[in-house]
């Protein structure tokens, strides 16, 4: 799934953390499809840890700065996937790659970011626009 403008939220800095966020999750799937090592592959899931969580720190802001009704519900969402994906990254640590571990990765990680960033997030991107 590639990026399309009609995902953007109108916050410029959002919208081009997503469309990272979305090369990111490209350039994993791409590493899984590949079959790459367990250090190669750490080193994927640590890069985007990180930018995740900068990532629903900024859009949180946002959604607070906007008092936007939904932000709880984000904020559990977003608290959920960091310790899911923690537990798939201590996984891939304890074992390396395997074939089961490609499709949890690919369901509860790539899948989770490109439905949360198309769904949720673009409810709020709704609301900002329906309260101009």
């Amino acid at each position: 799934m590639k990026w399309d403008p009609k995902y953007a939220l109108g916050i410029p800095a959002v919208d081009a953390q997503h469309r990272q966020l979305f090369q990111m999750s490209e350039e994993l799937e791409e590493a899984l499809d590949k079959g790459i090592g367990k250090e190669q592959l750490d080193t994927l899931l640590t890069r985007l840890s990180a930018y995740t969580i900068r990532h629903f720190a900024l859009e949180e802001k946002h959604m607070q700065e906007a008092d936007y009704p939904g932000l709880a519900t984000q904020q559990k969402a977003h608290k959920e996937f960091i310790a899911q994906f923690e537990n798939f990254h201590d996984w891939v640590r304890r074992e390396g790659f395997s074939a089961e571990l490609v499709g949890v990765i690919h369901q509860g990680v790539i899948t989770w970011i490109r439905n949360h960033v198309t769904g949720m997030d673009k409810e709020f991107g709704d609301f900002l626009k329906n309260r101009s």
